[in-house]
């Protein structure tokens, strides 16, 4: 992927972001599909969902590292997340997505 891909992924993702802000965010029923519940399924709907659906997500089978990996893509991206979210979240993607987890 290039720097100006890159560049123009980024901008989308921040667009996407402030629309979501600003007109509420995706409808409720594409933030509650096909997530799990558990610690950090909030997470993922609060920071994952606004710029894709959640089939995304469920369709991958990464390991811990994996998901650590994709997460740092997404922030390097333009998603907003914070530090103490990041550890939360890739113990959610792990457990629930990962390469032993059933899908549901």
């Amino acid at each position: 992927m290039s720097k100006l891909d890159i560049k123009i992924l980024k901008l989308c993702c921040a667009l996407l972001a402030a629309g979501a802000a600003v007109w509420g965010g995706p409808p409720a029923s594409a933030v509650r599909q096909d997530l799990p519940a558990g610690p950090g399924v909030e997470t993922v709907r609060a920071k994952c969902i606004g710029c894709h659906e959640a089939d995304l997500i469920v369709s991958q089978r990464l390991s811990p590292a994996g998901w650590t990996r994709e997460v740092e893509k997404m922030v390097r991206w333009g998603a907003v997340v914070s530090d103490a979210e990041k550890e939360p979240l890739v113990d959610y993607l792990s457990k629930s997505f990962g390469p032993g987890a059933k899908p549901k």
